[in-house]
């Protein structure tokens, strides 16, 4: 019997037909794994499929594994020309190194799965790196900083790493960060321009982020100058108070918005998000761009007409005239032009929608790039609104960094 067995057994009988060692040395090459790793588990480069048996029969598929996953590995079967790698669950996957890796022994202490959120903080100093065997250092990280997260990507030696919306590789070792709170639209994870935040309720202070020691209470209406942010190791974030306190960042308890941007947020959030759903797009970006173009809502534009992104001609009919900075013949002009004018916030975002998925009229694909199914993230949704969209090579930039500090991902997508 050529079956190797990890610390687990086979509970059920396995009869299987012996190979010469010639043909299993062949085989068992180093492109296959030929022993239990370590951890006992694996998780797989590509997609892939469990079989009832080791000879991966099309018609006996039992399972289908997408990239990243986690599987509990007990034995591998050695029946074949090619080895086997047994489940748990008594099923056959290949042992082709090309399509599976061996799982550091130690893969408890890592985050292995993407958080809900898709974001996670830093419990202590650590690096952002341009690869996974983190030889090249990009950014230094704080203690306290926010991680944006587009995926989980592994090391050659089968370490997880968290892959950021930035195109960079964070240490997923839980004693270096913790994944955000599923809840982390309900919280705070920036400082305003200010500094300070105010209660709306009691707020009760304590020595530690998990809470376990309140030192103090204040009242609601109290201002309070925050020093920085903190994570609390179930992933919630914390505001730290200069004397090295911390209290909640729960927006049900303080209020921590700059005004204008807070009550722009507030006020277009919910159609935004209903809008973006509807025609497959990332709501953070569409919120942002409202943001950027509309300055916050404050724009004569948007104060006259609901008009968040510049759009000239009328709408049913209506318009409104307004100054606006054309560059002709090297310069730049100022002209009178008309502008769309529309009843609701609503009917703004639905135009701009309808635009991007039906393009300008001579390209129906020209904004694809910004579409859910084409876009991974919504990074590369904005990256793809620079050069079509708008001319100024900083936009997506622009974006992306307003998406980042006001949390719109987890707000609105």
């Amino acid at each position: 019997m050529q079956v190797r067995l990890g610390i687990l057994a086979l509970t059920t009988a396995v009869t299987l037909t012996a190979l010469s060692v010639s043909s299993i040395n062949a085989a068992s090459s180093a492109s296959y794994y030929t022993s239990v790793p370590s951890s006992a588990k694996i998780t797989n480069k590509t997609k892939i499929y469990s079989y009832a048996n080791a000879k991966f029969k099309k018609t006996e598929r039992q399972a289908t594994y997408n990239p990243g996953s986690i599987i509990n590995i007990i034995g591998v079967d050695t029946t074949t020309k090619t080895p086997r790698l047994i489940t748990s669950a008594h099923t056959y996957i290949t042992a082709n190194k090309t399509n599976v890796l061996a799982v550091n022994k130690n893969i408890a202490n890592y985050v292995t799965s993407e958080p809900t959120a898709m974001m996670a903080g830093t419990l202590k100093k650590t690096y952002a790196y341009t690869d996974t065997s983190f030889k090249t250092i990009k950014q230094t990280l704080p203690a306290g900083s926010v991680i944006h997260i587009s995926s989980i990507k592994w090391s050659n030696g089968g370490t997880p790493r968290l892959y950021t919306t930035e195109g960079y590789y964070v240490s997923a070792n839980k004693q270096i960060v913790v994944a955000a709170n599923k809840n982390i639209e309900s919280y705070y994870t920036f400082i305003n321009s200010t500094g300070v935040i105010n209660t709306l309720t009691k707020v009760g202070v304590y020595s530690d982020t998990n809470f376990t020691r309140r030192v103090k209470t204040y009242r609601g209406k109290t201002a309070l100058k925050i020093s920085g942010l903190a994570w609390s190791n179930g992933g919630t974030p914390r505001f730290k108070l200069s004397n090295g306190t911390y209290i909640t960042t729960n927006r049900h308890s303080i209020f921590g918005d700059d005004t204008v941007t807070s009550n722009f947020i507030n006020k277009y959030a919910a159609a935004v998000r209903t809008v973006s759903k509807k025609y497959g797009l990332y709501g953070s970006v569409q919120l942002a761009q409202a943001a950027l173009e509309s300055s916050w809502g404050r724009s004569s534009l948007t104060t006259s007409a609901l008009n968040f992104f510049g759009v000239k001609g009328d709408y049913n009919g209506e318009s409104v005239v307004v100054a606006t900075k054309e560059y002709e013949n090297g310069k730049w002009i100022t002209i009178k032009a008309a502008f769309r004018k529309y009843p609701n916030a609503t009917a703004s975002f639905t135009d701009n929608a309808e635009l991007l998925v039906n393009g300008p009229g001579f390209n129906s694909n020209y904004y694809a790039g910004t579409w859910r199914k084409n876009a991974k993230t919504y990074v590369d949704a904005a990256n793809a609104l620079t050069g079509t969209y708008a001319t100024d090579p900083n936009y997506a930039a622009k974006l992306i960094q307003l998406i980042k500090t006001y949390n719109l991902h987890a707000l609105v997508d």
